[in-house]
């Protein structure tokens, strides 16, 4: 239930995402300029395109997300981008008795070693993590 309800979320991250790229303006003459001045004066801009990232995917307890979340931000100082969404119960899960809410969360950030470190972090807020095909066929399947 929890990869189902991960792979629909994280599918409907990854839409969001493009279809806001895909409404964002051209770079105008006077941007690229900028880049190519600011490229010139730091070793590490890179004008060859845009930045890989790679992401973390899991489902969290709803209330151990906050926690998770200050974490994030004192470790990484903000050089992440995180995405959640609350799972929402079907009926039949509701029958049950005291459902235990959680939250699906992705967390996209730049470099292997940052991915090791939310990973451990994820394990120590006994987060459940799944893997999650990068692209939207894969997913679907």
């Amino acid at each position: 239930m929890e990869i189902n309800h991960l792979l629909q979320m994280t599918d409907d991250f990854f839409e969001e995402a493009e279809s806001q790229l895909s409404i964002s303006e051209l770079p105008s003459e006077d941007s690229v300029y900028s880049s190519r001045v600011t490229s010139r004066r730091t070793s590490y801009t890179s004008t060859n395109g845009p930045l890989k990232l790679g992401f973390v995917a899991g489902v969290i307890k709803h209330e151990r997300f906050p926690a998770f979340e200050k974490i994030l931000w004192r470790l990484f100082y903000g050089n992440f981008v995180l995405r959640h969404a609350e799972i929402k119960p079907h009926e039949e899960e509701n029958m049950a008795e005291d459902p235990v809410k959680k939250d699906v969360f992705v967390v996209f950030v730049q470099g292997d070693q940052v991915r090791g470190k939310i990973r451990k972090l994820c394990d120590g807020f006994h987060a459940s993590m799944y893997p999650c095909p990068n692209n939207a066929y894969a997913r679907k399947e």
